[in-house]
């Protein structure tokens, strides 16, 4: 129920650009559906620049001097980062299937930030036993958004910030701006260019007016959502979660899936010392993955919905976990789990949608290139 979340510190500020928001849960709060007409919103991430409320997003601060002791343990990537970046990683459970995924800034040797998709306190203190490390949640501390798209240089450069193109993917500094001092990263999960801005609670009403003058177009989730599939990014309760892993590896399901099944190897640092899920990622490497993930390019002109089923020569090998007909590629595309060697990028398969057996063809991901993602200095367009 939507009466039982917390409203973002942004939940005003978007009713006074469209009183008649539709609302969803995200993270145990009100996130819109969508702001704006829903193709106008997909348009603006491609050729133009977008804004998203960020705010929900689960957040630990990790500190102590067994912060990195501490991540390394539950994380399937090496936390061996400089100062001042970002890195994508995994957490697994013993038996080496995902349980969520993220991202983790580093900004002293002794202090990391944790973006997980949920929350687990319970067990990040079991793993912290023993250590000098505090996990303290402080997801309603601050303030975030994400400035997305093909101009997202120019808009943010317009709203009065410096030196921001030289930054490179994964990297966040502290930059000084007519709305007050800023963290931004240069992160995001819309596929494009893009900056993730981190703020005070203090600076929210100053930093929306601030992008939006500045021309970015609010939207919502379902715009996230479809251009993370663009971009051939995996989300829980479709790629993986389907019937969620736990950390104690109770209530097994066969919906479950390992980083391996998902394309994930290469956030999987074997080499970096024990971690949650080595032993049983190390036997899988060795013996080979059960699924695959492959994507979909579909001929029809609608999009396939979650467990429509996929067949190769006439003969079933998995199901879709997301689809949709993309507005901005022009074509319905799918990302889908099968069973591993079943088919390749090039090959031909089958996708039962509304009851109806839809041709398909496997390609690369991701479905939409942007030439901007990793540009650096960023293009000024």
């Amino acid at each position: 129920m939507t009466s039982e979340l917390k409203n973002s510190p942004f939940y005003n500020l978007q009713l006074a650009v469209n009183p008649d928001i539709e609302w969803s849960p995200w993270a145990g709060c009100k996130t819109p559906v969508a702001i704006h007409e829903l193709d106008d919103e997909l348009r603006a991430v491609r050729n133009g620049t977008i804004v998203f409320d960020m705010s929900p997003v689960v957040k630990y601060q990790v500190t102590g001097t067994d912060a990195q002791v501490f991540l390394d343990k539950i994380s399937t990537r090496s936390m061996a980062i400089k100062p001042g970046r970002v890195t994508y990683t995994c957490w697994t459970n013993a038996q080496g299937m995902l349980v969520d995924d993220g991202t983790v800034f580093r900004f002293s040797e002794t202090e990391f930030r944790m973006l997980p998709n949920s929350r687990d306190d319970d067990y990040y203190a079991q793993q912290a036993e023993g250590l000098d490390v505090e996990v303290t949640d402080v997801s309603h501390n601050s303030a975030a958004l994400t400035v997305q798209g093909k101009t997202a240089a120019t808009v943010l450069t317009r709203m009065g910030i410096k030196n921001l193109v030289d930054m490179k993917p994964f990297d966040f500094a502290t930059f000084d701006s007519p709305a007050g001092e800023l963290m931004i990263s240069r992160t995001g999960f819309f596929g494009d260019l893009g900056y993730e801005l981190w703020f005070s609670l203090d600076q929210v009403e100053a930093v929306w007016d601030a992008v939006l003058a500045a021309g970015a177009l609010p939207v919502g989730i379902v715009t996230l959502c479809n251009a993370r599939l663009e971009a051939g990014h995996i989300i829980p309760d479709n790629e993986f979660e389907l019937e969620p892993a736990k950390y104690d590896g109770s209530e097994p399901d066969s919906f479950n899936r390992t980083p391996f099944d998902l394309g994930l190897g290469f956030v999987i640092n074997l080499d970096k010392g024990d971690f949650v899920g080595r032993d049983a990622l190390i036997a899988e490497k060795e013996r080979g993955s059960t699924w695959q993930l492959v994507a979909l390019e579909l001929d029809c002109d609608h999009g396939a919905a979650q467990r429509d089923v996929v067949a190769v020569n006439g003969v079933e090998v998995g199901f879709v976990t997301s689809g949709l007909f993309s507005v901005n590629l022009g074509k319905s595309i799918a990302l889908a789990t099968v069973k591993s060697g079943s088919t390749s990028p090039g090959g031909s398969a089958s996708v039962v949608v509304n009851g109806v057996k839809v041709d398909a063809v496997v390609v690369d991901t991701p479905f939409y290139k942007s030439p901007r993602k990793a540009q650096t200095p960023a293009p000024m367009l």
